[in-house]
């Protein structure tokens, strides 16, 4: 069997992999010149960095187990990383339950009633009931008003934006029972970890394999439509070229799919009302020194262009970096948001005008580059009830597949989430077409 796979991120390179392990034939087909999509990676004073942060959590299994089979076991490495919390100008240690009790901007009852919230997501195993309440509601039921606006809404539009009132309390309990696999023993103190190389070394490896397993990647070849027959899909169309497959894979955002092919083909299988996606638009700034001890925190109430900054050299070894230090200034927004047509040396110098503003000991002279890095389909959007519009992966008699983030749910977008759905499908994808009359089981044979 060959399949056809739209898309080279880590989907669409793991989709391939595996596919090739079983023994089946796999073609990669990549709009831009690179694969990798939002794990791709920037060289910055001669080393490479990926440029969007990415870290892995303990229940990161399904990548840790794929870095293990690809070889790179060895490369993966714990570190303990903190937490801090910038609001109205003043940064405050966020990571322990000590440091929740410290924490000025609430009151002591308003801190017990967010510390209570948090050991109660945690315990939470119905998340179908919580997909019926929004994420707002919900958190102002339990932990308060004055807390829920300090702390839990602005985590909430750090990712959904000004959609952040459609969220539901299910992506809360995803995003708490996620973080809480990194809390270490009694001292509560978080682990991640990271592998040497960042995650091109793992987007390398896996194009190496796909390569060596006789699978095909063709890098800057855009797919203009996927072709049916019969009610099911039977290959791509490439500058009007028809290009047979016995099945077809595509990993590109939902909104981005449905531009390949006539929706009324797929049915009432696939239901792509009010799927949507924030973009992100992360300023890269590569310094000479540290900017502060933490590995990410929030920016609340400060003026900032920005709505979090991640450190990711508070993770990274800096021995890995040649001494280099990491700062990602980020911000989530839909592809309208005006960040994303701004003027990138604008944005640059308004967002490091802003840091030697919040943090004294910082100036730009530290800066060794700057970078900004653009991506259109980053976080999908949740709603209430999202299952039930949540698109479905198998379509048309299991010729078509369609493996993309907004199908993860319930659980949190990560890389590692987009490993085990791949896992998840294999066995319906590598199955045989069902016999038909009009239909060849194989169009490659």
């Amino acid at each position: 069997m060959h399949v056809g796979i739209i898309g080279g991120g880590i989907s669409g390179l793991t989709t391939a992999y595996y596919l090739l392990k079983a023994g089946h034939q796999a073609t990669i087909f990549e709009a831009t010149a690179n694969v990798g999509g939002l794990a791709s990676a920037v060289q910055v004073q001669g080393v490479w960095v990926d440029k969007f942060y990415h870290c892995l959590l303990p229940s990161d299994t399904a990548i840790m187990s794929l870095a293990d089979e690809l070889g790179l076991g060895a490369d993966l490495y714990w570190q303990e990383t903190e937490m801090g919390f910038m609001y109205r100008e003043r940064l405050y240690p966020l990571t322990t339950p000590w440091d929740l009790l410290k924490f000025a901007p609430l009151s002591l009852v308003d801190r017990v009633r967010l510390g209570i919230t948090g050991l109660y997501s945690r315990r939470l195993r119905d998340w179908q009931a919580l997909e019926q309440v929004t994420a707002e509601e919900w958190l102002m039921r339990i932990c308060g008003e004055r807390a829920f606006n300090t702390v839990w809404k602005p985590l909430l539009v750090f990712k959904f934006g000004d959609r952040y009132k459609q969220a539901p309390a299910t992506y809360l309990w995803s995003r708490v029972k996620r973080q809480a696999t990194t809390r270490k023993d009694r001292s509560q103190k978080e682990v991640c970890a990271y592998i040497k190389g960042g995650f091109k070394a793992v987007i390398e490896r896996l194009a190496e394999e796909v390569y060596t397993r006789g699978g095909n990647i063709s890098t800057n070849t855009r797919v203009e439509r996927i072709v049916t027959e019969d009610n099911r899909a039977c290959g791509v169309t490439i500058q009007g070229q028809f290009r047979p497959f016995d099945k077809v894979v595509s990993t590109l955002p939902v909104t981005q799919f449905l531009k390949l092919i006539d929706p009324e083909v797929l049915g009432e299988g696939f239901r792509p009302e009010g799927i949507a996606y924030q973009g992100s638009v992360c300023v890269l700034l590569v310094m000479k020194e540290r900017l502060s001890k933490y590995y990410w925190m929030p920016i609340v109430d400060s003026g900032a262009s920005f709505s979090g900054i991640v450190e990711t050299t508070n993770l990274i070894r800096r021995e890995d970096l040649g001494g280099i230090n990491l700062v990602y200034l980020v911000n989530y927004v839909p592809q309208e948001d005006p960040l994303f047509s701004a003027d990138e040396g604008q944005l640059i110098a308004q967002s490091v005008a802003k840091l030697e503003e919040l943090f004294p000991t910082f100036n730009a002279a530290q800066i060794l580059e700057s970078h900004v890095h653009k991506a259109a389909f980053v976080e999908p959007l949740w709603t209430v009830n999202y299952s039930a519009v949540m698109p479905r992966r198998r379509l048309l008699d299991g010729s078509l597949f369609v493996l993309t983030t907004s199908q993860l749910y319930p659980e949190i977008n990560s890389t590692s989430n987009c490993v085990q759905q791949v896992k998840e499908v294999l066995p319906q994808l590598v199955s045989p077409l069902p016999a038909s009359e009009n239909y060849p089981i194989s169009l490659n044979a």
